[in-house]
């Protein structure tokens, strides 16, 4: 039986590995999420070669690469809803877990 102590304790854990509130990145645009992807390729938070695949796609869709929303995302900001969300500032395993999600997202815009 899962025991409600049990479960608060899995949760304070996850919250403090800073992993518990990542955000969502549904409205992230194609040329932010191919910026982002870029820096997480680089910065070798995702895996390259799944990656590469992805982004090769995004960057032949017209007025990706030009955008200030693709520059930014180069730098490590996600551009998603109303709060812009910088890779630098998490902390752990977050930024790889965000970069998963930017690579699922990536994909879902192809």
């Amino acid at each position: 039986m899962f025991r409600p102590i049990l479960a608060t304790s899995l949760i304070l854990l996850a919250a403090s590995a800073g992993t518990a509130q990542l955000p969502s990145i549904v409205g992230m645009g194609a040329d932010n999420a191919a910026g982002v992807l870029g820096y997480c390729v680089k910065n070798r938070l995702v895996d390259a070669t799944s990656a590469n695949a992805v982004l090769d796609k995004l960057n032949k869709k017209p007025g990706v690469k030009g955008s200030g929303a693709f520059k930014s995302g180069e730098t490590g900001i996600i551009h998603a809803g109303k709060k812009d969300i910088s890779l630098d500032s998490l902390k752990g395993d977050a930024k790889g877990k965000m970069c998963s999600m930017v690579l699922k997202q990536s994909a879902s815009l192809l």
